[in-house]
């Protein structure tokens, strides 16, 4: 069987589809959803640019919406505020 390659996606692409970036949703769905990660790195910088406490939840839910999407560690939570 052949093994199904990843693609991990940088912080500006996880952007553009939580602003709701037509262009950028649908080249990810061509590429295929199930094969979109993340790293730690892109959650920490998403959660470190979030307007204000009220936006967290709402970044949460979008993130986790990836497929690939592992969180191991609570990187996010030992930023600055």
């Amino acid at each position: 069987m052949a093994e199904k390659r990843i693609v991990i996606i940088d912080t500006n692409i996880v952007i553009e589809l939580f602003k709701g970036n037509e262009q950028v949703r649908k080249k990810c769905e061509e590429i295929g959803e199930d094969r979109l990660y993340i790293s730690e790195i892109t959650v920490a910088e998403f959660y470190y640019g979030a307007l204000n406490k009220k936006e967290i939840p709402k970044i949460k839910k979008h993130l986790t919406s990836f497929p690939g999407y592992r969180l191991t560690s609570k990187l996010h939570e030992h930023l600055p505020n």
